[in-house]
């Protein structure tokens, strides 16, 4: 019921009765769903928080991928707020209104604010050296092992559902469902914290 792009992590929702199926799309068909998503971007963001309308869909030449189609797309919106900027990067809370395909990673792709190591959608891998900027790498995680300036510190979109608040189909008792932050985006913010800190958070 909530699909996530390959290489995404986070919450899922699956159906395990046609019963459940049906009554959880009307939920999510009339917007009844509320989903928040955790993304890495590239830049520095102008606003805090602002709200992305773009009608979004096939890209004309591409077929894998999506693109902002004002004509002929469907209704795309996406609210964001930046909850950490560092030097060169921002920590974003996102909350889709509508769930079209790619639709967080195109949106934040089209302001200029592609995610971090998306590929597809303008994002650049990010490496040690280019993260450490000179500064003398971090020890090791274990004994033996060696760490070097060329090493991804991430290989997938750092994009994270973080969220996931809806109705029960049967009984229709209020669930908040939450999935913590995996290992390697934990391991890459500590890594901007150390690294590329500015001491701006969202309460700042």
């Amino acid at each position: 019921m909530h699909r996530l792009d390959r290489n995404t992590t986070g919450v899922l929702l699956v159906a395990k009765t046609d019963t459940a199926h049906w009554r959880l799309a009307h939920q999510f068909e009339h917007r009844q769903v509320q989903k928040v998503y955790i993304a890495l971007v590239h830049g520095t963001l102008e606003l805090d928080g602002d709200v992305i309308e773009i009608p979004l869909g096939r890209h004309p030449y591409i077929r894998e991928k999506y693109a902002a189609r004002p004509e002929t797309g469907k209704s795309a919106v996406t609210k964001y707020e930046l909850q950490k900027q560092y030097r060169g990067y921002a920590l974003l809370k996102m909350m889709p209104r509508t769930g079209r395909t790619h639709q967080i990673r195109v949106h934040l792709s089209l302001i200029k604010h592609p995610i971090v190591a998306d590929t597809v959608y303008g994002g650049k891998m990010m490496t040690l050296g280019q993260l450490a900027d000179g500064q003398p790498l971090p020890a090791p995680p274990e004994p033996g092992a060696t760490l070097n300036e060329e090493d991804v510190v991430l290989d997938r979109q750092a994009l994270h559902a973080s969220e996931l608040r809806l109705r029960h189909p049967i009984d229709g008792k209020e669930m908040h469902f939450q999935a913590s932050l995996p290992e390697d985006m934990q391991v890459l913010l500590q890594l901007l914290d150390r690294y590329r800190s500015n001491k701006m958070t969202k309460s700042e």
